[in-house]
């Protein structure tokens, strides 16, 4: 049997009320933020509901501070603002990181970037 009552912090709604805010959401969906940078994945998806968190897991090594990485600088790009939490690399990882798929090139592999101040690569990062 369902309950009545569907509990949440600070208050107890009651189920019929909220059924009606769950249809008019249904309705009139709070709008999605498509990846710019990332139309495939964008269609497969939808983008990014806004008031909604997105967590993504997989194994170590599999690419995903990368991945999030992208896709927070497309939103950055797009003026979107966000939150990221990268719990296991730091927030200079993945700084360098967001650097990386703004120049649209490998700069994590540890090797030392002589080429970041040149002009030709400051035009591409703002591309």
């Amino acid at each position: 049997m369902i309950s009545k009552y569907i509990f949440e912090e600070p208050h107890v709604a009651n189920l019929a009320e909220v059924y009606v805010e769950a249809n008019k959401e249904l309705l009139l969906p709070f709008p999605s933020v498509p990846l710019d940078r990332f139309p495939a994945f964008t269609a497969l998806i939808g983008g990014f509901r806004s008031r909604e968190y997105s967590i993504l897991c997989g194994s170590t090594g599999t690419g995903k501070t990368t991945f999030v990485a992208n896709v927070s600088t497309s939103l950055l790009l797009q003026g979107v603002p966000h939150f990221v939490a990268s719990v296991e690399t730091g927030r200079t990882d993945f700084v360098k990181r967001m650097m990386s798929a703004l120049a649209r090139e490998d700069w994590n592999g540890g090797d030392a970037v002589a080429r970041l101040h040149t002009t030709s690569n400051y035009n591409k990062m703002r591309a």
